[in-house]
């Protein structure tokens, strides 16, 4: 008895000035510095086990930067993960309890064992998923748990180490559960009061401190994927993320990227019964072959001087640029800058509408002809795509490179473009390297840069370039560099009558739009002033319009248009009569490069030749699933067709040739996409033989300049 009453006159004077927030304070710090040894552990043992390649010093510095940018994600992930557990000292801080009641201090026990054990298991799992994929969880893993449940059981049973996986995580759980335990088994000793002062500042602060590493970031944009390109080794990369982020990121995305590939269900939605029923609607002849869909390879016609002398090609897909903008420019407000002075020698198609509606869907939608996306955040990114443009231009024997300065962990960029064709893949960490100025913004490098490396990819080329550039500047929060032109702008009345956006955040959209424009003028200036003019096409296009549209505008051009422009050679002028007001979009640019370039090439028809002579397929502009608009007017894609009819924007004044007008465009829209998204499921599924279909012709004979 008099041991333990002397047991409980220690405990109350331990108590005496102790108090139970600082209990679960200095648990939770606790907490969270052994969460951040995990991993950073799990971290090393990825570097020690995969990484001989680059554990040598020349990549110390790179390796340096991943590891600090690493504890940004640690700290993000684990401070994440503990907010719950703030709960226990915000509540305590409001009373004088000097000690938590048993249950309360259990339940705290458990929640923390629980973080830490379920940290151990995610660490673990995903080290065995690297030594399998070599990347940490992705869209793959996702794939696997829709996959065969019993095969994939079966794999893990009799590849891993299962029974000893689960002993040891008993055991780790029983560590971990008394180590916490310990943690609140008895209250702190304390030489001062605590006031309530004083521990309201101390939970201000940890809280503070909390939502930082939980953003990871000061800056406007937190702490995400793309950040995790800060190296040009792939492998370095990985290692500055960390499984609980990478898994987050699989299944936080993981319906948003869900693809449909049941033909019937696609073939369902758009109105069609049959692949050969929407195969003849998009073609527009009936079909007797078995192999349906050969008819939508097209090839180009041989020609000997483009198989001597093939040109490069740049296409240069520019952030937020939509054609309105172009419309502004005048007099003191120079929105265009450098630009103005080239766009008399390209041809400039005004009617034109963006594939998509964001940044990622018209990229796809221009090199692959992907309308369902993005394929390149699914579980098939690893697929190859052999109707990719750039495959069509590397079987010709160019060199392909996709350059931006943007970060290359954005949307999976740097994994899926590398499957897809593309001999080199740079972002800001390669530009950073090779150029000589590198103005940084929230996204990346600015496009002066961008300029700058594919002028040294073309003037040092030993074969063909195929270059397709992706422009970042005009992209809010619109960081560029400040210059000259934004304390000289004047913005006319007429503008500010238009344009549905705050003034100030306007000012800095056109200041970002002008720099846009000017360094591509410069840019077009330097190609077409050197030895580059003679064999060198560049196109230019937005990828989509701005967020903030015109005031009291219903017009599609308006809303949607994004201009594409062609500049070609001297040699390859002869375009005098190419219509420039017919209506097209993104989907027609690579097929009229094709032609332009390429000797005998097979291609998806994903759309027109926009300098054909003849034209097969209707002259209209095709946008995001939701739109079709011809020189007629504008057609929702919706199967209630009356509702359709009666919203069309449409010209013709007789009700029934407009009744006709409207159907037969309206299916030929839909057709459009069911064929490309069913043509995408077939080969993401491989359940046809499409590869073979896009080997070049062989060309026995010459033709001049193609016009077809």
């Amino acid at each position: 008895m008099k041991r333990k009453k002397k047991r409980e006159i220690r405990r109350w004077k331990s108590e005496k000035y102790s108090h139970a927030t600082t209990l679960f304070v200095r648990a939770t710090l606790l907490l969270f510095v052994t969460g951040m040894l995990m991993l950073l552990l799990s971290r090393l043992s990825v570097l020690w086990a995969y990484g001989e390649n680059v554990r040598h010093t020349s990549f110390l510095p790179d390796l340096l930067r991943a590891f600090a940018m690493g504890a940004r994600f640690d700290a993000k992930v684990i401070a994440t993960l503990l907010f719950p557990l703030l709960l226990f000292p915000l509540v305590y801080t409001f009373t004088e309890k000097r000690f938590a009641p048993r249950f309360i201090r259990l339940l705290w026990v458990v929640l923390a064992t629980l973080i830490l054990v379920s940290l151990f298991v995610v660490c673990v799992v995903d080290f065995f998923y690297f030594s399998f994929f070599h990347t940490h969880f992705d869209a793959t893993a996702w794939g696997l748990i829709e996959d065969d449940t019993s095969a994939v059981l079966h794999s893990i049973w009799n590849d891993f180490p299962v029974i000893r996986f689960f002993l040891v995580t008993l055991l780790f759980t029983l560590l971990v559960g008394s180590f916490m335990y310990f943690l609140v088994h008895c209250p702190n000793r304390a030489k001062y009061p605590s006031y309530f002062i004083k521990r309201f500042c101390i939970l201000v602060l940890l809280l503070a401190c909390s939502f930082v590493m939980a953003r990871g970031t000061f800056s406007t944009l937190p702490l995400r994927s793309m950040h995790l390109n800060i190296s040009t080794n792939p492998f370095i990369n990985h290692l500055a993320n960390n499984p609980p982020f990478a898994l987050y990121e699989v299944v936080a995305h993981a319906q948003e990227n869900r693809l449909e590939l049941n033909t019937q269900q696609i073939l369902k939605q758009w109105g069609f019964s049959s692949e050969q029923e929407v195969l003849e609607a998009y073609i527009g002849s009936s079909l007797t072959s078995p192999m349906l869909y050969t008819t939508l390879i097209d090839s180009t016609a041989c020609n000997d001087s483009l198989k001597r002398t093939p040109p490069h090609v740049v296409v240069l897909q520019m952030e937020s640029m939509p054609t309105y903008y172009m419309g502004f420019d005048h007099g003191m407000f120079d929105l265009l800058g450098a630009l103005k002075e080239e766009l008399p020698y390209g041809y400039w198609f005004k009617n034109t509408l963006s594939g998509g509606s964001g940044t990622l869907a018209s990229l796809e939608a221009l090199l692959f002809g992907i309308v369902q996306g993005p394929v390149g955040q699914s579980i098939h990114y690893r697929t190859p795509l052999p109707y990719s443009a750039a495959k069509v231009f590397q079987k010709q024997g160019y060199t392909t490179s996709y350059v931006s300065g943007q970060r290359l962990g954005w949307r999976n960029m740097n994994n899926f473009l590398k499957e897809q064709g593309f001999d080199r893949v740079e972002g800001d960490v390669d530009l950073q390297e090779k150029v000589s100025r590198v103005p940084q913004g929230t996204w990346g490098i600015h496009d002066e840069a961008l300029f700058e490396r594919i002028l040294q990819i073309l003037l040092t080329a030993q074969t063909p370039q195929l270059v397709y550039g992706m422009s970042i500047s005009h992209h809010s929060p619109y960081d560029t560099p400040q210059n000259e032109w934004l304390t000289t702008m004047r913005v006319p009345d007429s503008v500010w009558q238009k344009v549905d956006m705050p003034e100030e955040v306007a000012r800095k959209s056109f200041a970002a739009f002008r720099y846009q424009t000017d360094h591509l003028g410069k840019f077009l200036k330097e190609v077409y002033n050197s030895s580059l003019a003679e064999n060198t096409i560049v196109v230019f296009t937005g990828d989509h319009t701005l967020k903030q549209n015109m005031k009291n505008c219903d017009d599609p051009l308006t809303l949607y248009g994004v201009p594409i422009v062609f500049f070609l050679p001297k040699k390859m002028r002869e375009q005098d009569s190419i219509d420039l007001n017919q209506y097209a979009s993104h989907n027609d640019i690579f097929p009229t490069l094709f032609h332009l370039a390429l000797s005998g090439a097979k291609y998806l028809r994903t759309g027109r030749n926009l300098f054909a002579a003849k034209q097969t397929l209707p002259q209209v502009a095709l946008y995001d699933r939701k739109l079709l608009l011809a020189p007629e007017g504008a057609i929702p894609l919706t199967l209630q067709s009356d509702q359709g009819f009666r919203t069309a924007n449409s010209t013709i004044q007789d009700t029934d040739t407009r009744r006709r007008w409207y159907d037969s465009l309206s299916r030929f829209g839909r057709a459009y996409y069911a064929v490309m998204e069913c043509f995408v499921a077939h080969e993401v599924k491989k359940d046809l033989p499409f590869s073979t279909l896009f080997e070049p012709r062989l060309c026995t004979d010459t033709t001049a300049f193609p016009h077809q």
